[in-house]
């Protein structure tokens, strides 16, 4: 075992107020990241998800970069493909999360790494921001579902055309293509997403939770199935105090606006 890959993850945990951060931290390496790092970044959205304090979460990069992906000079001597499955069960554990995942994107977001941030349900980033997907001009292919993710939102073509030719997205490219939530002035990313996650994390858990896994089942889907699957999303929600609170206070509000 190499001392690189028993080294310590480099990956930060801040909780506060129902958000949590979970910061990768090797702004030296533009925020490469190890097996080991992706291990962690697993652990901590299991965490997070475990941690009924949390209600949202967001993933960012130090010193001015989100990840410039996996750290190719760690699989240097490594067997091909070692610590994949690392990498593809993070970005998993991500999209998976029942709780709201932003990503606070400045600088450099590239292979793996904006795989990472495609896998989070809010993008926002810093006006300087780019985006790469550059597997095979390196002799490597796509990873961590970085096809998957962008054939979603962008089609077979313009996947295509990324992946083969390198191409690269400025932040007001990717926004023009569905891929950014939102532009903020640089360096101004995490504070807004800080912004965003408080609001989500003022509504009712449930209705969040339910909202995403309703979004995630529209994919591949027919309206049919969709619409099924709607009415065990509306019971369970149903169930829910808070929500049933929240949704009692909106209705006596509306029934006193309607009497003035």
């Amino acid at each position: 075992m190499t001392a690189e890959s028993s080294a310590e993850p480099a990956v930060a945990l801040e909780t506060g107020d129902g958000v949590a951060i979970i910061s990768i931290t090797r702004p030296g390496k533009r925020n490469a990241l190890r097996p080991v790092d992706w291990q962690r970044i697993g652990d901590l959205i299991g965490q997070c998800t475990r941690d009924q304090a949390i209600r949202a979460i967001i993933l960012t990069g130090q010193g001015g970069s989100f990840s410039a992906g996996f750290d190719l000079h760690w699989n240097e001597g490594n067997r091909p493909g070692s610590g994949l499955r690392t990498v593809h069960r993070a970005v998993l554990d991500t999209y998976r999360c029942p709780k709201p995942v932003i990503a606070a994107v400045e600088g450099c977001c590239v292979g793996a790494g904006w795989a990472l941030a495609l896998a989070c349900d809010l993008v926002v980033v810093g006006q300087e921001a780019f985006f790469e997907p550059p597997f095979a001009s390196r002799g490597l292919v796509p990873d961590a579902g970085i096809a998957w993710f962008l054939e979603q939102c962008l089609g077979r073509y313009e996947t295509t055309r990324l992946l083969w030719l390198d191409g690269r997205l400025t932040a007001v490219q990717a926004a023009a293509l569905g891929l950014v939530t939102e532009i903020t002035e640089n360096q101004a990313a995490l504070p807004r997403a800080r912004e965003l996650a408080a609001t989500v994390a003022g509504h009712p858990a449930r209705s969040v939770s339910v909202a995403k896994t309703t979004l995630r089942h529209v994919y591949g889907t027919s309206l049919e199935a969709a619409l099924d699957a709607e009415h065990a999303h509306v019971a369970y929600n149903a169930a829910d105090e808070e929500a049933s609170g929240v949704r009692g206070a909106f209705v006596t509000g509306l029934g006193q606006r309607a009497a003035r």
